[in-house]
């Protein structure tokens, strides 16, 4: 799916699963909603929050796939959220260009 169909699935229509990508990865995140969706610690629910996860931010600003000036350390950072959310989380496709 592209970005803007993604932002349909922020949580904010409970009818609706939450997700959220990473690096293009979408997440079914529904079961961590008091996490991620739009009143959680995380507010990434339909978003791209490569950046976000990489930098430890909660800023929307930061929801991008735009990693390209974390450091060493921020992208090891991301890498561990991208281990756990692939062991906790159904993957349910990815964002389209």
């Amino acid at each position: 799916m592209t970005l803007d169909q993604l932002m349909k699935y922020d949580g904010k229509d409970p009818s609706l699963p939450i997700y959220l990508a990473i690096r293009g990865v979408i997440f079914d995140v529904t079961k961590g909603k008091d996490y991620y969706g739009p009143d959680g610690v995380y507010p990434f629910a339909g978003r791209e929050c490569a950046r976000a996860l990489a930098k430890m931010s909660t800023d929307i600003k930061d929801c991008t796939a735009d990693v390209q000036d974390c450091s060493l350390a921020e992208m090891d950072a991301l890498r561990d959220w991208e281990a756990r959310f692939q062991s906790k989380y159904i993957i349910v496709g990815k964002v389209l260009e």
